[in-house]
């Protein structure tokens, strides 16, 4: 009996198991469909419910080794965890790196459905938003963030707080590493 009682645990776990992995796709699917609808290097403006996110720290050096092991450990972060709603994973600059010009990623981000009790959430303010889609591979990302501050600033809106960029078309459904979709926003004034 105790046998069949651990066996049925194991089953129950992989079933949830399953269904987390479902829910997921699902999620990166709603995202994938949505991505055919938007209009690239167009930006837009809407108001944003706060949103919440996992994080953890961005590398210190901007060098391959340093990155890899900074979304490694935000991976492995979220895994652990069960921190997920898509596939995707995002990056979030600080007004400190906007300032600088850097544009250097202060942290690594994977968004969730709802808040939860953890030390690295962030939560993610609602207000106005100024979103931009840019098609380009992620090393393209710097020269996209100075370009779309720029562009808000000539539009005279101010940034305020980090901006945020969260993939829409990645290594999981385009093969092209230069033709990823990404998704960049701005809290504005």
């Amino acid at each position: 009996l105790s046998m069949l009682k651990e066996k049925d645990k194991k089953i129950h776990q992989e079933i949830e198991r399953l269904k987390r992995l479902r829910s997921l796709l699902k999620n990166t699917m709603n995202i994938t469909l949505d991505s055919f609808n938007v209009e690239i290097d167009k930006i837009t403006f809407t108001h944003k419910e706060e949103e919440y996110f996992i994080v953890t720290q961005g590398p210190k050096t901007p060098d391959d080794k340093a990155v890899f092991s900074a979304i490694s450990q935000h991976v492995n972060y979220c895994n652990k965890h069960n921190f997920y709603y898509t596939f995707s994973l995002g990056e979030i600059i600080s007004a400190e790196h906007i300032q600088d010009k850097t544009f250097q990623t202060t942290y690594f981000c994977t968004k969730i459905n709802r808040k939860v009790n953890n030390k690295q959430l962030l939560i993610k303010p609602a207000g106005l938003y100024a979103i931009k889609y840019i098609r380009g591979s992620y090393n393209d990302l710097i020269k996209a963030y100075a370009q779309f501050v720029e562009e808000l600033h000539n539009m005279n809106y101010n940034v305020i707080g980090a901006l945020y960029e969260e993939d829409m078309l990645n290594y999981l459904s385009e093969t092209d590493f230069n033709y990823y979709l990404m998704r960049i926003e701005a809290r504005i004034l």
